[in-house]
């Protein structure tokens, strides 16, 4: 099972990177001559937004993928032990370590439309499901 955020969400989450490949492709546009020092920010610009719109909750049989906007977590499923209400789902390393993985594309900070609200409230309740149906 897959859980998406809304395409408009999807969309959304793509501006950080698209702002910084424009300013990084504005400053390329001025005659510096050192155009090489605008790649590094241009394909961190480009790694961002293909991250913030390829986000999502990847449930297998086995693990769970949290894709982020920076990388990407798999967790055993065996190993979770909570789905807390931040979102985050809490799990255990095997050295018994707890540790807290956010899934941000259905945090709802501040005021959202109440599509995006919906959705994200159906996708954790799916996520709560799936967690519920494993143990």
């Amino acid at each position: 099972m897959v859980l998406r955020p809304l395409l408009m969400t999807r969309i959304a989450n793509t501006a950080p990177g698209v702002a910084l490949a424009t300013l990084a492709w504005l400053l390329h546009a001025v005659p510096a001559g050192r155009w090489f020092a605008c790649l590094a920010p241009m394909a961190a610009g480009v790694f961002l937004a293909v991250r913030g719109y390829r986000m999502s909750v990847v449930i297998t049989g086995e693990h769970i993928t949290v894709r982020g906007l920076r990388s990407s977590r798999t967790i055993r499923r065996a190993d979770v032990v909570a789905l807390t209400s931040l979102p985050s789902l809490r799990w255990q390393r095997p050295s018994g370590r707890d540790v807290h993985t956010p899934p941000i594309m259905f945090m709802e900070i501040g005021r959202v439309l109440p599509a995006v609200a919906a959705h994200n409230e159906a996708c954790l309740d799916r996520l709560s499901r799936a967690l519920r149906r494993r143990r």
